[in-house]
């Protein structure tokens, strides 16, 4: 099985994110990725972060975090929030 099979096996059968010691990471497969906003960047538009490209259609954003961390994270299109198709927990906004 290739890496790309792995992820995307394991991103089926676990979600976003995902998570190997001191590393998370968030994926997203498509043409276009969205950026990410979350507590470990920021959450205005001048803190959005890319996506790094794995493969043709599969992409990644790695963040080095303390063990205990509890981040939350949001991806945008613009100014339009949109689901992470891999992570089954959502809030409506985060706060309350």
């Amino acid at each position: 099985m290739t890496d790309v099979k792995r992820i995307l096996e394991q991103l089926r059968l676990s979600g976003n994110p995902i998570i190997k010691s001191d590393r998370a990471r968030i994926y997203w497969t498509g043409d276009h990725p969205p950026v990410l906003r979350g507590d470990h960047v920021g959450w205005e538009d001048r803190d959005s972060v890319s996506f790094n490209r794995v493969d043709k259609r599969l992409w990644v954003h790695e963040a080095a975090l303390p063990a205990d961390s509890y981040i939350e994270y949001a991806l945008f299109r613009g100014e339009k929030r949109i689901r992470d198709p891999f992570n089954p927990r959502c809030t409506p906004n985060g706060l309350g």
